[in-house]
């Protein structure tokens, strides 16, 4: 694939849509949690900073989400689950993407400055030069999987059904239990059952126990290295292709790629001895769509080199155990042995005793027995067991017995094998599913009675606060209707002592007084607005200390309850206006009081009345008729105006007493609301997740 065709492919058209660069932010971190080659995941981490970046353009951001999905896809030109080289492609390209980017900058001053000085950039190679190269590890047709009786997928056919419709009914009920390892086991289990169109078959057992030996016996062929020491500490994996290659990738993920299959013979080739996995590709491999896997010794003191071996026994199909003849009684083989079994009892095995050269077929039914009761006492399944003698081959009738059941299994039974392995995941992981079901069930009764407890203590502190604050709401409110009452009375006993003196006063005036209205009328003003103002400023602070007092029991009271949050309480004493709001309702009916006393100065004892009224009464009658006709209007027209503002005064007080009431409810409200609980959404019934069990409890019975 050449530069040009890639950036033309369906990978960066696909990277042109938001939806897709919103999956990748959401599921790059669970690829590279999963993936162990160092070499593509620095390549894919650089990649992903410049994805995120906003220093590049939006066609170079294309390029680089393209070269991401690709490189996360496991089903590319090259599909992942083919060891090794399934990576090159993946190199190739990301190293494509990144020298492209770099190519389109000013200088590499950039490079340093973004963090990527590692990566191998061609200086003085344009972008355009770029788009018209081969990208590396696209074009080798040489591991080429050519067998189509293994080429099935995720719909391959079983007698239940297809995988595809069991993972979609796994997936939808791990999502209804909301598991929260959902994403990463089946993402592990369907990329498990993808690499089912490559089986594989490993060889393990401890070091000198003949493994490369009987591999180079089965293929008829020196293939590799045998020594009485140990030769590498890689997992070498043989596959079949068009031709003969060989390739190595080391632990910083860099794979070589060698000059022949001759240099895996080589015990002192450096590159061999460094490399952590080597694959061979031979043409003459007699099981196309096969690999088979020779690992490291079991019991090399280095745990790296041991954890090689260990993450790809998961994916093996089925495993060859070669033990030693002569060290039969060591129980480290057998442990190993019960382990592989532990979550698939019926795991296809095959037990081999190997350097049996010179044993009796006495001698050898006797190791045979010696074997199987290891097995039996750690409860392992009967299985076939195989004493032979790989370096003598062909020529030994144990090995041939054993070449022939394992050549049969490969060519008639390993495809099978496979479907049942990748069910076997997928009821492994239905029964964690239901182990977490029963734990969610006691969990869930558990949450509901430590609910309803929590409702019980919430209402009985709901309840006392509740009641505390009515009580002190009703005392403020008995005692706003008092103070209500005792100013009416007096506000009506003021008008009655006002109008007998301001009546005396008139009775004694004389005409001149009489004439000039301006004393009488500012008189009556200052009167009336010095009563109200006083007892309404009496009234604040009467009720300011009455307020303070309640607010200081309510506070006693929330303090008593050891309320687990803070309530926050409004300070009735520093908000006393909110209550008995002076400015607020001084303003209301004094603007409406003023309105109405300058009415009555105007219309009762203003200077156009009085003259009128006088020169009415001189014309007809004398000085002391004047004088009580004067203050009768005054005092009737008090009496009348009294009515009137008694009505705005009781229009006044009543808003003020529903702000008070009004102001109580919401101090309550916000105090009892923190206390009130609800039943968390992210909290399930028992019953709804019984109803999961079941389901979970059918699929298995369905698969098994």
């Amino acid at each position: 694939m050449k530069g040009k065709d890639f950036v033309n492919s369906k990978w960066c058209r696909d990277a042109a849509s938001p939806e897709v660069q919103s999956h990748l932010k959401q599921n790059f971190g669970k690829w590279s949690s999963r993936v162990r080659n160092a070499g593509i995941l620095n390549r894919a981490k650089q990649l992903y900073q410049f994805f995120l970046s906003s220093e590049i353009t939006g066609t170079q951001k294309v390029i680089v989400a393209g070269a991401l999905l690709y490189v996360l896809s496991p089903l590319d030109l090259i599909p992942d689950f083919i060891p090794v080289i399934g990576w090159l492609d993946d190199l190739g390209i990301a190293s494509f993407a990144l020298s492209y980017i770099f190519s389109q900058m000013d200088s590499l001053e950039q490079k340093k400055a973004a963090g990527q000085a590692d990566v191998p950039v061609e200086q003085n190679v344009s972008a355009e030069e770029l788009l018209e190269r081969d990208i590396a590890g696209t074009g080798n047709t040489a591991f080429e999987i050519s067998d189509h009786r293994s080429d099935f997928s995720l719909s391959v056919e079983t007698s239940r059904g297809t995988l595809q419709e069991k993972l979609a009914d796994l997936a939808a009920l791990a999502e209804e239990i909301q598991a929260s390892d959902r994403e990463t086991v089946l993402k592990n289990i369907e990329e498990r059952i993808a690499a089912c169109r490559i089986q594989k078959v490993a060889v393990v057992g401890r070091y000198s126990t003949g493994k490369s030996t009987l591999i180079n016996a089965l293929l008829n062929k020196e293939i590799l290295p045998s020594s009485p020491v140990p030769t590498t500490k890689a997992v070498t994996f043989l596959i079949h292709g068009e031709e003969p290659a060989l390739y190595s990738e080391e632990k910083n993920g860099e794979i070589i790629v060698h000059e022949s299959l001759a240099n895996l013979l080589d015990l002192y080739n450096a590159e061999i001895r460094r490399a952590e996995k080597i694959t061979a590709v031979l043409p003459d491999f007699p099981f196309p769509g096969l690999t088979i896997a020779d690992t490291p010794g079991l019991e090399d003191p280095d745990q790296s080199v041991i954890q090689l071996t260990l993450n790809i026994l998961p994916e093996t199909d089925a495993i060859v155990v070669l033990l030693d003849a002569n060290y039969l009684e060591s129980k480290v083989e057998f442990e190993f042995i019960a382990s592989l079994l532990q979550n698939d009892r019926n795991r296809k095995l095959f037990i081999v005793i190997n350097k049996a050269d010179g044993k009796s077929p006495e001698e050898r039914r006797k190791l045979e027995q010696l074997c199987k009761s290891h097995l039996t006492a750690r409860q392992i399944p009967a299985t076939r067991i195989f004493t032979i003698s790989a370096r003598n081959g062909a020529d030994d009738e144990g090995f041939v017995e054993f070449r022939k059941e394992l050549f049969n299994f490969l060519q008639n039974g390993i495809q099978e094998e496979s479907i049942r392995h990748a069910e076997s995941e997928m009821q492994t992981y239905a029964r964690s599913l239901l182990n977490a079901c029963d734990a969610a069930v006691a969990a869930a009764v558990e949450d509901q009675k430590q609910f309803r407890a929590d409702q019980k203590i919430a209402r009985e502190k709901i309840e006392k606060i509740s009641e505390e604050y009515d009580s002190q709401k009703i005392k403020i409110c008995r005692k706003f209707a008092m103070y209500r009452s005792q100013f009416f009375l007096e506000f009506a006993d003021f008008i009655e002592r006002l109008k007998a003196a301001i009546r005396q006063e008139i009775l004694q005036a004389k005409l001149e007084t009489l004439r000039n209205t301006d004393n009488i009328a500012v008189k009556i003003k200052q009167e009336i607005v010095a009563f109200v103002d006083g007892k309404i400023t009496e009234m604040d602070e009467t009720l300011q200390a009455d307020m303070a007092e309640s607010h200081a029991q309510i506070r006693e009271a929330l303090s008593k309850q050891e309320l687990p949050i803070e309530v926050k309480v409004k300070d009735y004493s520093a908000y006393a206006g909110l209550f008995v709001p002076a400015v607020v309702a001084g303003s209301y009916f004094f603007v409406g009081f003023f309105s109405f006393v300058w009415i009555v100065i105007a219309a009762v004892v203003g200077r156009n009345f009085f003259e009128g009224a006088i020169s009415q009464f001189l014309s007809t009658v004398g000085i002391n008729r004047i004088r009580e006709k004067v203050a009768e209007a005054v005092c009737s027209k008090l009496d009348q105006g009294k009515k009137e503002l008694d009505a705005k005064l009781n229009t006044s007080f009543d808003l003020m007493e529903q702000e008070l009431v009004n102001s109580f409810n919401s101090a309550k409200g916000s105090a009892v609301t923190p206390l009130r609980i609800v039943y968390p959404d992210t909290l399930r019934s028992p019953a709804e997740i019984m109803q999961c069990r079941k389901k979970l409890v059918a699929f298995c019975d369905e698969n098994n």
